[in-house]
């Protein structure tokens, strides 16, 4: 899905030449198997919160809960499960302005943290992008915050995760372009070019060219002007 789509309205519908979505749920509630239905919610998740459906990443997110399978909760699911439903619970803050959102985020961001103090490894790279989040909550200062969504970003590069490396650009082109800083379109290029090249995320690489020609039309539409803003230099 992440590869090869061109249908942005069915990107989190998992059927297709390699799996059919409704008859492998069905076998699994057959089967009694929460492990297939976990793991299935899960991806559709992330799909919709790849591509920008925040409403049913969010459901999608309490689905798997609910479901409490061990794996998710405590398991080797847990650390990524956490930390995509805390980047969800920020969107739908910042989208919604509703409270209840951020206090979602920031209980799934205590869990990260925790795995953090007892030097759990595996916990930093998502936990450099929830504090950037934090962050950009926090400051108004569009220096420090951008310092630290270029620690971030070397972080995942280091690491080799380049789709957590990809994710912490894009995260960096939203912050700023809020902020209106003019070094937007370098974070974003980057991130188009680490998802389809490093990662092999092709639609979702598309899917951003897309959002940005849109976004540069409207910037143009709008008259915005860059005069007299101090210009940052991305990492």
């Amino acid at each position: 899905m992440l590869a090869c789509t061109d249908d942005w309205e069915s990107l989190t519908v998992l059927t297709g030449t390699i799996m059919n979505e409704d008859e492998y749920m069905s076998e699994s509630i057959a089967e009694n198997n929460d492990f297939y239905i976990s793991t299935l919610l899960f991806c559709k998740m992330i799909l919709a919160y790849t591509f920008g459906f925040e409403e049913k990443a969010q459901l999608m997110s309490q689905e798997v809960k609910d479901c409490s399978f061990f794996a998710f909760e405590k398991g080797f699911f847990s650390l990524p499960f956490c930390f995509y439903s805390a980047m969800i619970s920020y969107s739908r803050y910042q989208s919604t302005g509703q409270r209840k959102h951020l206090r979602t985020a920031r209980k799934y961001r205590k869990v990260l943290a925790r795995h953090h103090s007892n030097r759990n490894p595996n916990a930093n790279p998502f936990l450099a992008i929830i504090e950037v989040e934090e962050l950009a909550l926090k400051l108004t200062d569009p220096l420090l915050i951008m310092q630290a969504c270029n620690a971030s970003i070397q972080l995942q590069a280091g690491e080799g995760f380049s789709n957590l490396e990809a994710l912490a650009n894009e995260q960096a082109s939203r912050i700023m372009r809020n902020l209106g800083e003019p070094v937007v379109e370098n974070y974003r290029e980057r991130a188009i070019h680490v998802y389809s090249h490093k990662w092999g995320a092709k639609a979702k690489s598309r899917w951003l060219q897309e959002e940005q020609d849109l976004i540069i039309s409207e910037d143009s539409d709008e008259g915005q002007q860059c005069c007299g803003r101090r210009f940052l230099t991305p990492i």
